[in-house]
């Protein structure tokens, strides 16, 4: 299995938000103020295209929130309002892995690029003493698949002493048939004998993603984070797809001002 390691056309793991800070460790914070950190992160994630190979890569990480907003990775939440446990946001996702170009691949050279996009929708989170509830609905806002995803997930932060936490995850992601036929179709124009004319419909995948986490004291962090993703049945059965699941690790490292 071959790694590439680039800057360029990042892929930010989903797991990066995960590490940085799950709902039970960041705590609204109501000031004006504006809290700041700054890391490196560091992900190998496997690809679901026949003949793409595992990518690694290093990236720049940033953190900001105040009362009016958090950034966190590649997510951008807008705080609308909180009551007791219950937040709800409108979150922007730059989902910048996703998609591909004709070289990346064999089996990709002639079909036309697909290209990653943000997305933005209502996102809601539960508190609760048995963990945290999360739910998110995001549409594609540059067009590009005219997609819908949607997600449910739940976690909880286990603390193992002053320094230590193990925390769980686990999510369902929906996808809508513009998202899986954008990202995994074969159009009539781009079909090949190796590449059979493919229309995908709707998906759900489910995750499971485990994080371990290291506060050395109030501005120093570090975290790792290993997840596995179930593909669903029209993903797995696209043309140019040779996955049924995908993995990924992470880690990060993060100073807060």
């Amino acid at each position: 299995m071959t790694l590439r390691c680039s800057v360029s056309r990042l892929t930010i793991p989903a797991m990066m938000t995960f590490l940085m800070l799950s709902p039970a460790q960041a705590q609204q914070d109501d000031s004006q103020e504006t809290q700041w950190g700054l890391g490196v992160g560091a992900g190998i994630k496997q690809k679901e295209y026949q003949g793409d190979d595992s990518q690694s890569r290093i990236i720049p990480v940033l953190y900001a929130e105040n009362r009016w907003l958090r950034l966190i990775g590649p997510n951008l939440d807008i705080k609308l309002a909180s009551f007791a446990d219950v937040s709800f946001n409108v979150r922007a996702k730059f989902a910048l892995g996703d998609g591909y170009e004709a070289e990346d691949s064999w089996l990709l050279t002639g079909m036309a690029e697909r290209k990653a996009s943000i997305w933005l929708g209502p996102q809601a989170t539960w508190q609760t003493a048995i963990g945290d509830f999360s739910a998110e609905l995001l549409t594609d806002t540059m067009s590009h698949s005219e997609g819908l995803q949607a997600s449910l997930s739940y976690g909880k932060t286990f603390a193992m002493n002053q320094h230590w936490s193990i925390e769980p995850k686990l999510k369902l992601t929906w996808l809508n048939d513009d998202y899986v036929d954008y990202y995994y179709g074969v159009s009539a124009a781009e079909a090949t004998p190796e590449r059979a004319f493919y229309t995908a419909d709707a998906s759900l995948n489910y995750s499971a993603e485990v994080a371990f986490h290291y506060q050395l004291d109030r501005r120093h962090r570090f975290s790792f984070a290993a997840s596995y993703t179930q593909l669903g049945s029209d993903i797995k059965d696209s043309p140019i797809v040779d996955q049924s699941g995908l993995g990924q690790v992470a880690f990060i490292y993060l100073y807060r001002f």
